[in-house]
């Protein structure tokens, strides 16, 4: 009787390690098929950003995931606006902000450094410009003040805030960096409302090779939700600098004499949403991609587009885990001002955008306000290619000499 005992209760124990280790065989099996631990999920659009530890690729990602349209950001504009503040932030908040941004206490001489490199070229137009606006008759800190004019090149004006020509001034400051292109950045002036950081940018830029009007043509595109529309593709028979993977297409457009400024078009395989796409990208594989083009002679097809994107970046920053710094009880900014009894904290982050792509080139502007406010306490092959970007593409315009991105986008539909 006792031998059964023990036999029924080996068995057991056997059965159970059997079960144990065939889910963890299944379990590894299905990984390295690359298979989705929960099928459930598999498919679905993203709705959740999973962080990259790249605080450009995953402010986009952000962005992308909560608009269902056209999204064109510049994390240039933004991550610049957002290193000002850290220079007058302190202690924990201080903290926060660098990491999530990505930035350190030699930030302010990087932004410096690259704008002395980047602006004045001769052959496109950049205008990068910072600005700063504070409340008249509030004792700011003089030394934060002189820092943003040293190294943000920024300008520094005060104004009666009361005054409601005030958001006018503020208004044609944006109008004139943008070229018009956005001529307003803020609505009004809030009571609790003392400081406007404000970056802006500007781009005008012809291709290289430029596309010939006459090859341009109404053809169809298919928009995210599967239907199509009409709109105008341009076309150009070239040497590009190109690649292709099973998971998508890309070519590189240069813009002026020496190209340094280029739009890298990546066109998803056909059998690969867009939200797949932009939810398994990282700041990495587009390094990797950018290190993979090579020069072929290719057909290609590209839509004529004109869109514009505006956002309040509040939550998505809080999400990235910006908190403290929207938090009024939290906050610490005393190197901007310290008031007994009172407290700094950012109450929004307006982001605006514009870009027009053409035969001739692209035209791009940007600006982002941040607000604060005062509250109680390899070698040319012979093959060639067709690229025909006729479904939902993703891009961006880089400085290649800086690995500094511009502008970064989704384009669903060409004629919004």
């Amino acid at each position: 009787m006792n031998n059964s005992k023990k036999l029924i209760v080996a068995l057991s124990i056997l059965c159970a390690l059997l079960f144990v280790v065939s889910g963890v065989l299944g379990y590894m099996l299905m990984k390295e098929r690359g298979e989705p631990s929960d099928p459930s999920s598999s498919n679905n659009p993203i709705n959740v950003v999973t962080s990259t530890g790249d605080f450009e690729i995953d402010l986009f990602r952000e962005a992308y995931v909560t608009s269902d349209s056209n999204t064109v950001i510049s994390p240039l504009s933004i991550k610049m606006a957002m290193a000002m503040v850290t220079e007058g932030a302190k202690e924990e908040t201080l903290t926060e902000l660098r990491e999530v941004l990505e930035l350190d206490e030699n930030s302010k001489t990087y932004y410096k450094s690259l704008m002395d490199d980047m602006l004045g070229q001769e052959d496109i137009t950049l205008d990068i410009a910072n600005s700063v606006w504070s409340k008249d008759g509030l004792e700011f800190k003089q030394d934060f003040i002189d820092l943003l004019e040293d190294y943000y090149y920024a300008e520094a004006t005060s104004l009666d805030f009361n005054d409601s020509s005030s958001v006018d001034t503020i208004n044609n400051w944006v109008d004139d960096k943008t070229n018009g292109k956005i001529s307003k950045i803020l609505e009004k002036i809030n009571p609790l409302d003392i400081m406007y950081l404000i970056n802006a940018i500007y781009f005008n830029a012809d291709w290289t090779e430029q596309f010939n009007e006459d090859f341009t043509q109404e053809k169809d595109f298919t928009i995210a939700d599967g239907s199509i529309i009409q709109t105008d593709l341009m076309s150009m028979d070239s040497d590009f600098q190109y690649q292709e993977n099973d998971d998508f297409q890309a070519v590189e457009l240069p813009y002026g004499e020496d190209g340094r400024y280029v739009m890298r078009v990546y066109l998803p395989d056909e059998g690969i949403e867009i939200d797949e796409f932009v939810s398994g990208m990282t700041r990495e594989e587009l390094n990797n991609w950018n290190q993979d083009f090579s020069q072929m002679e290719g057909y290609l097809e590209l839509p004529k587009f004109k869109t514009e994107y505006s956002k309040n970046l509040n939550d998505i920053l809080k999400d990235l885990g910006i908190e403290k710094a929207f938090d009024s009880e939290l906050a610490n900014f005393k190197d901007i001002i310290d008031v007994t009894g009172q407290n700094v904290d950012i109450s929004r982050v307006i982001h605006k955008t514009y870009i027009d792509v053409s035969e001739r080139g692209t035209e791009a502007a940007a600006v982002t306000m941040v607000v604060m406010e005062l509250k109680g306490m390899p070698p040319e092959s012979e093959d060639t290619f067709e690229m025909i970007v006729d479904r939902p593409f993703f891009f961006t315009i880089d400085d290649t000499e800086n690995d500094e991105i511009l502008f970064i986008g989704t384009i669903l539909n060409p004629t919004e």
